[in-house]
């Protein structure tokens, strides 16, 4: 149905409509800005007001709304792309640190306490002096004394020292001695007190405490050297130092014992040598001790104990010199050594059984005297990186594992080793020092 509207000076014609689509028609009155509401259902003409004029102003304000929106979203795209530019450094950066970073998505998460994951820093090592005390166990544990008195045990597996503290603290300078067995589980550590009573730590159990020693107040001669081995035939530890008459002595500990004290064997049954040397004891075809010390004509000199006499047998009481070595002047050949040498010996059992005797030269090369019971002679000789660069060290320590030795020694850069098999003879370490020197 149409409908027709009639104004003054207006006609308009609807097309048919449906009130379900159509309600109203807005048409214009004259050339002014009023229009007409028509509302077909009641055909009753409304006048409505006029929209607001859109002047030169309000385009522009509204230009500028539109603009200002645009700075802003521009602004946040940009800022995103800062953040995430910076997250993606930041965790680039903690890969690299150490902290964990993967794609399980490890990395984004926190530990099971709740703090997000930290990287962890390197301990500081502790450099050994240029003469600083040494000794060593076949486990890999370095022990030594820094300037300041200190005793340090390293750990080679781990790169770090840690300082040991004993009730009883070392001497300025004292000599060290150290032995271990079951596997590394049972470690000895002797040292001098300030007044030079032989001190005895004990790492038992998994913990380091004072060993029985300290109570039997051994005094040693205030420049004396330690050595110590085992007595496997009879499961025990003996433990060698120096009177102020140059004569040495030992001293038992029955490992497997009730009692858990040392005891003393007459000091008359061993030699005289040269005061505040070097000497070292190794255990020979396990129920034999030989010794090795300087004399006073700076040679090296081997002892043998027991005695053994082919008409009156074993002679337990008594140490004898071994002709084969050198037991007097008219003995073997062999360089003098350096005055007060470091002395460190080793052997191993088996078909091939060896030991080995090193010493400084007085030209402060190390010299190694090789002994194998197959050919039944020492052999001498220098042990060098080159023809004119020795190996020297004021101190040097010895260790076994097996048919191996391992020989540390203090170098101008730090500790370090070298090591022995039958198949190779002597290896050079070329690497870094094993501990920095200071």
């Amino acid at each position: 149905m149409e409908n027709t509207i009639r104004q003054p000076g207006l006609e308009v014609t609807t097309p048919p409509h449906d009130d379900r689509y159509y309600s109203d028609l807005e048409v214009p009155v004259g050339s002014g800005p009023e229009t007409v509401k028509y509302d077909y259902r009641v055909n009753v003409p409304q006048v409505m007001d006029p929209p607001a004029p859109k002047s030169g102003l309000g385009m522009q304000l509204r230009r500028k709304r539109v603009i200002v929106a645009i700075i802003l979203t521009v602004v946040a795209f940009v800022v995103g792309v800062a953040v995430g530019v910076t997250v993606g450094r930041k965790n680039n950066t903690s890969a690299v640190g150490g902290t964990a970073s993967s794609d399980t998505g490890a990395s984004k998460s926190k530990t099971s306490s709740g703090s997000a994951p930290r990287t962890s820093k390197a301990p500081a090592r502790i450099p050994i002096p240029s003469d600083a005390p040494l000794a060593a166990v076949a486990s890999g544990k370095i022990f030594f004394q820094t300037d300041s008195g200190d005793l340090v045990l390293s750990t080679l597996s781990t790169k770090s020292e840690e300082i040991i503290k004993p009730s009883v603290p070392a001497k300025n300078g004292t000599s060290l001695a150290a032995i271990e067995w079951n596997s590394g589980n049972e470690i000895r550590l002797f040292y001098l007190s300030p007044t030079n009573i032989i001190q005895e730590y004990a790492y038992s159990n998994g913990k380091w405490s004072d060993g029985p020693l300290a109570s039997s107040a051994f005094t040693a001669f205030s420049a004396s050297q330690l050595a110590t081995c085992l007595f496997a035939a009879n499961n025990q530890i003996r433990l060698y130092y120096q009177l102020a008459n140059t004569t040495l002595q030992e001293a038992n500990y029955d490992i497997g014992g009730s009692s858990n004290k040392w005891s003393l064997i007459p000091s008359g049954y061993l030699p005289n040598a040269k005061l505040g040397s070097g000497f070292s004891v190794i255990n020979f075809a396990k129920n034999q001790l030989r010794m090795y010390f300087q004399a006073e004509s700076f040679l090296i000199r081997e002892m043998i104990w027991p005695r053994r006499d082919v008409i009156h047998g074993d002679n337990n009481q008594t140490w004898i010199g071994a002709a084969s070595f050198g037991a007097s002047e008219t003995g073997m050949q062999q360089q003098k050594a350096k005055g007060l040498t470091a002395i460190s010996a080793v052997r191993w059992e088996g078909t091939n059984a060896q030991q080995h005797v090193l010493y400084q030269s007085q030209a402060n090369s190390l010299v190694d005297m090789h002994w194998g019971d197959i050919d039944r002679q020492w052999i001498e000789y220098p042990l060098a990186k080159g023809a004119k660069d020795p190996v020297g060290g004021a101190k040097v320590a010895t260790t076994i594992d097996g048919g191996d030795v391992t020989l540390y020694y203090r170098a101008d850069d730090g500790l370090r080793h070298m090591w022995w098999n039958v198949n190779s003879g002597w290896n050079m370490d070329d690497t870094d020092p094993l501990i920095p020197g200071s």
